[in-house]
């Protein structure tokens, strides 16, 4: 997979974000290295301390598609675009590769 820059600064970003998310998710499933930008950025954003509109996977470890699923439409519903990115990506990824997000989400949180 090509590696794309990714910087999370302002809503004018979103393009940016939407492109990044769209490269992640058309290839083969993202790996942890990938989706770790915006991850971290995620966890930089206020009131995502303790997982924000992710909170049911990054916190509770619940890693089964129908709550990463529920976690991308309440992102939405909530205007968080960049939850709602995270989510989509780990929609992307196996549920091995999500519990070992929300072990790494321990450290950033």
């Amino acid at each position: 997979m090509t590696m794309i820059s990714f910087s999370y600064a302002a809503p004018d970003v979103v393009f940016h974000l939407d492109a990044y998310v769209l490269a992640l998710t058309e290839g083969p499933k993202p790996t942890i290295p990938d989706i770790m930008p915006l991850l971290e950025a995620f966890a930089e954003a206020p009131g995502n301390s303790m997982g924000g509109c992710l909170h049911i996977v990054l916190e509770d470890g619940n890693t089964e598609n129908e709550h990463v699923q529920w976690c991308v439409d309440h992102a939405i519903e909530k205007g968080d675009e960049l939850g709602a990115a995270v989510a989509k990506v780990m929609l992307a990824m196996s549920r091995t590769q999500r519990r070992k997000l929300c072990r790494i989400w321990e450290n950033l949180a």
